[in-house]
């Protein structure tokens, strides 16, 4: 499983859709930073065959931790940690 870190707003940036096309079954993704915005557009969370999780300091800091689909995931540090620990390799997307 690759782990795709993703920071930057599908709101304001071509990042996530780049993310988006490199994605395969499997894959999680994390959003940290502006990232957990994109968590609210329906064009990507809604990718099935990806486990979505988003860091919930980020998430609470930006206020968006209440209004994330459900198949957003909230994590702590730890859990950001253990995913990284899970994954084959990590790609950063800044």
């Amino acid at each position: 499983m690759i782990l795709h870190i993703l920071n930057r707003s599908a709101f304001g940036s071509r990042v996530p859709d780049d993310m988006a096309s490199a994605l395969l079954p499997g894959d999680t993704v994390i959003l940290i930073e502006d990232g957990v915005f994109t968590g609210m557009a329906p064009d990507y969370s809604r990718i099935e065959t990806v486990r979505w999780h988003a860091l919930r300091e980020d998430a609470v800091s930006r206020g968006v931790a209440g209004r994330l689909p459900d198949d957003v995931h909230l994590v702590d540090v730890d859990g950001f940690i253990r995913l990284t620990a899970e994954a084959t390799s990590t790609i950063s997307w800044f």
